[in-house]
Order: structure tokens, then C-alpha cells, then sequence
């Protein structure tokens, strides 16, 4: 199997969340855990794999970037993870959206201080601009199953580039920052 990359917008419930006690100490939580299926040696010099950034700006808009190096690593990370920290994320965070990548998620600055998130129907020149791309998978989870079931949304593929520096003439150009001080204990 292929890495792959997932991209999960969220959406803070209240402006002051992100300085919230409970919040700021719930992501490294979460980053440990994701980084114990695939860093299980925590090894310093493994590159992240694991990082979240706040749109610069929409400051409630959140994204979490995982990687893994196979789907089913990923689909074991994500079921421990819904068991232990979905509930308490919930009460902090509205869903955005959720997509995956066929990318390994060490080709990614998940090392920059910023990062330019490009979205678009299309890639602007196929094979030639880094985008790769992406399904909204969470209509395949328990939660998005249950959303599609009540009409909530259908399926949506985007092509998506995630770099250090932005361009021109694409649909939507989202900015991130890392969060500060967040990062897996």
C-alpha cells in the first residue's frame, strides 16, 4: 500500500478555544498518539509526520495534517483515536472537512513555521504544479455516515497543494501558522 496524507479542517466553537487550558493541551495528546503508530521509538530525527496549524487569516479555522505509510496504519490510528479524543475534540471543534491524499506525508514543510494550502477543481497544469488529488473521506466514517444518512453532504474530490509559499489564479488559498508550543511529548 501507498502513504498517504490526510488534511482535517476543523472549525473552533468559541474565538477563545484556541487559548484554552483543555485545547492547547489536548493537541499534543493527540500528536503523541498519532505519532506512537509511526514513531513508536520516538526518535528525534524522524521527520514530523503529524502537525496542527491555524489559518492566519480565519483564526477559528484548524488543521490537523497525519500521515501514515499505509491505509491500514491509518485506519488503526483513526479508531483508537475516535475512541479516545473524539468526544472531547467535538466539544472544542465543528467539523470542516476531511480529505486524503495519495502523498507521503514527508514530501510536505510540516517543518515551516507556514504553510499555503491550495484548493481547486482541478490541477492549474496537470503534472506540472505539485497538486495532488484528494477525497473527502469523511462520508466513509461513522460520524460522516451518519451526517450522509440524515442529507447532510455527498462525496467531493478537490486537488490540493500544500507548500511554503503561495500562488496566484487558483480557487481557494488558505494560510496556516503552526501552533505554537504544540507538538508530540
Amino acid at each position: 500500500m501507498s502513504p498517504i496524507t490526510k488534511l482535517w479542517l476543523s472549525i473552533l466553537k468559541t474565538n477563545d478555544t484556541i487559548t484554552t487550558p483543555e485545547f492547547h493541551n489536548l493537541l499534543p495528546e493527540i500528536l503523541t498518539h498519532c505519532a506512537s503508530y509511526t514513531n513508536p521509538t520516538s526518535d528525534p530525527n524522524s521527520p514530523p509526520m503529524h502537525a496542527f496549524f491555524q489559518n492566519i487569516d480565519n483564526p477559528v479555522q484548524i488543521l490537523m495534517i497525519t500521515g501514515y505509510p499505509t491505509q491500514e496504519m491509518n485506519t488503526a490510528a483513526d479508531v483508537t483515536y475516535a475512541q479516545k479524543y473524539l468526544s472531547r475534540v467535538f466539544q472544542l471543534v465543528e467539523h470542516g472537512w476531511l480529505k486524503q491524499l495519495d502523498l507521503d506525508v514527508r514530501s510536505l514543510p510540516l517543518d515551516s513555521d507556514e504553510i499555503v494550502l491550495r484548493l481547486c477543481d482541478a490541477p492549474q497544469e496537470p503534472g506540472t504544479d505539485g497538486a495532488v488529488g484528494a477525497w473527502d473521506v469523511w462520508p466513509q466514517t461513522e460520524q460522516g455516515i451518519r451526517m450522509r444518512q440524515s442529507g447532510g453532504f455527498g462525496e467531493e474530490k478537490t486537488w490540493v497543494e500544500v507548500s511554503d509559499g503561495s500562488q496566484t489564479g487558483i480557487a481557494e488559498v488558505l494560510r496556516f501558522r503552526k501552533i505554537e508550543g504544540v507538538e508530540a511529548r
